[in-house]
Parts: structure tokens; C-alpha cells; sequence
């Protein structure tokens, strides 16, 4: 429900399908600026921190390209967003 809400969203905001359509392989597409890789790359590495945590190299760069406060406000964007994906996976059961 999310991805098709916000995607239809994003398209009535004048977003293209063609970079909607790459985004699940952003980092190999050029349709994606400076600043959004550095928020898809931080928002990777967040969401799979149990992994390998965020990077030095990731944190720094975001910070570079973005500034500390918009490097703040998507951390807590990403944190907020992985857990409403995570109550939805584990209410998914009971809801149906």
C-alpha cells in the first residue's frame, strides 16, 4: 500500500516513471543527483545497520553533501519510516 501511495504521490508531484522505475538499482542509474545518493546510500545503510552499521565514509559524505541538519532530519526520516515498514510486517498477520 505504501510504495503504491507514495509512488502515485511522487508522479502527481511531478516525479518521472523512469526514475521511479530505477530506483531499486539507484546507485548503477545516472537519473540520481549528488544529494539524493547521499541520502539513498545513508538510508541503505541505516536500514540494514544490524549489518555493517553506517559507514565513516557514508556519514561523512552525506554531511559534506547535505549539511548536519538535513543529515539529521533524514536519520530520523529513515528511523520513523523502518518503523512503520516494521509494525506492518509484524501486524501483518493479524490484520488478516
Amino acid at each position: 500500500m505504501c510504495i503504491q501511495s507514495h509512488s502515485n504521490d511522487a508522479l502527481a508531484g511531478g516525479e518521472t516513471s523512469k526514475r521511479l522505475l530505477a530506483l531499486n538499482a539507484w546507485a548503477d542509474s545516472p537519473y540520481f543527483t549528488n544529494e539524493e545518493r547521499a541520502v539513498l546510500t545513508l538510508t541503505d545503510e541505516t536500514t540494514l545497520i544490524s549489518e555493517n552499521g553506517v559507514s565513516n565514509e557514508t556519514f561523512n559524505e552525506a554531511v559534506q553533501v547535505l549539511g548536519e541538519e538535513k543529515v539529521s532530519h533524514a536519520i530520523m526520516a529513515i528511523a520513523c519510516i523502518n518503523a512503520w515498514n516494521r509494525i506492518g510486517r509484524a501486524t501483518l498477520l493479524i490484520l488478516q
